[in-house]
């Protein structure tokens, strides 16, 4: 179940899909936001990512059998795009990637304990109070 204390619920909700289906549409197009370099900023976007993704998601889905849930899914969906990568014929697959991305996981998660995992709830009682007004 979705976090029920926030009234604008489906509109996070939307826009965290909003970015995985951006995620997987720069991971597997030609257009890469990458320059072709040798540094391991790929990585640091990586793990950027998937901290952002379960940042953002584990404040909607507040029970731990469900943020262990979206760690595994997310999980997947990293591995999956670098599976699907390797098999474009333009794109690699780098097992580093899936790396990055679990660690990204890991600070995602622990990250939403801290006082910025409450971000999510503040916003939407701003807009709440707003449109109250």
């Amino acid at each position: 179940m979705i976090n029920h204390k926030m009234r604008f619920s489906g509109l996070w909700l939307g826009l965290g899909w909003l970015v995985i289906a951006v995620i997987f549409y720069f991971s597997l197009s030609h257009h890469s936001l990458e320059p072709r370099t040798h540094l391991p900023i790929d990585k640091v976007e990586h793990f950027s990512a998937y901290v952002g993704l379960m940042w953002w998601f584990s404040q909607l889905y507040t029970r731990t059998r469900q943020r262990i849930g979206l760690a595994l899914a997310l999980l997947g969906m990293g591995i999956l795009i670098e599976i699907l990568q390797g098999m474009t014929g333009y794109r690699d697959m780098d097992a580093w990637d899936a790396v990055a991305d679990t660690l990204g996981i890991l600070v995602g998660w622990w990250l939403v304990g801290t006082r910025f995992g409450n971000v999510l709830n503040r916003l939407d009682q701003m807009l709440a109070t707003r449109r109250a007004s």
